[in-house]
């Protein structure tokens, strides 16, 4: 069963999952996979942050990086559930991102979890307004959440935020059930895994 929850208790589990190694299957652009150890590593590139696989057979063995040029994805397993990541392009001149596979089906749910750098700016106290007066550049991490629908006929996904309610009424418009529920609101972005849920199982045969 896919986890019922929503985006904004997914971003503390997707956290938390970044920083811990887990038992886990890579599987790789040739088709094949390996049982073993693994974990997602966070590698700052200039303002972005991007993820990529760390992997290792057993706790004996070092830790390799896979990107996308080698690794297709991973799969964590645990008792309770298992958490799978692939790297997807998202668009024509767009390299691979890992994104966690949130629902998968007719239509699979992507989120692109990101984490970017930004300053503020800062006086000293006391210091006057102005406007030669030096201030402080503050580094601050802001998180945020992608999310990406995309269907099997298609050759990448759609990016579903902004006007989250007009893109997803789009794209989801051959299901006239769905489209009278987003309409009467009973799937706003926050209830997004729901809504793919209920297209996989009721709106396709």
């Amino acid at each position: 069963m896919i986890r019922q929850f929503t985006i904004a208790i997914l971003l503390l589990l997707c956290a938390s999952a970044f920083s811990q190694e887990e038992e886990a299957t890579i599987y790789f652009t040739d088709g094949s996979s390996i049982k073993g150890l693994a974990g997602i590593k966070e590698k700052k590139i200039g303002f972005l942050r991007k993820y990529i696989i760390e992997f290792r057979v057993s706790t004996a063995d070092k830790a390799d990086e896979w990107d996308e040029t080698m690794a297709k994805g991973v799969t964590f397993t645990s008792v309770d559930e298992s958490r799978k990541f692939e790297y997807i392009v998202s668009g024509k001149a767009d390299e691979p991102v890992l994104m966690e596979v949130m629902a998968e089906g007719n239509v699979n749910l992507y989120v692109d979890w990101v984490r970017i750098t930004i300053y503020d700016s800062k006086k000293n106290a006391g210091q006057s307004d102005d406007a030669d007066t030096p201030v402080m550049r503050i580094p601050k991490l802001q998180e945020k959440d992608y999310l990406y629908v995309k269907k099997a006929t298609e050759e990448y996904p759609t990016l579903l935020n902004g006007n989250f309610k007009k893109k997803a009424l789009s794209y989801f418009s051959d299901c006239e059930t769905l489209v009278k529920r987003i309409e009467d609101n009973k799937y706003p972005q926050s209830a997004i895994l729901g809504l793919v849920e209920f297209y996989n199982d009721y709106c396709t045969e």
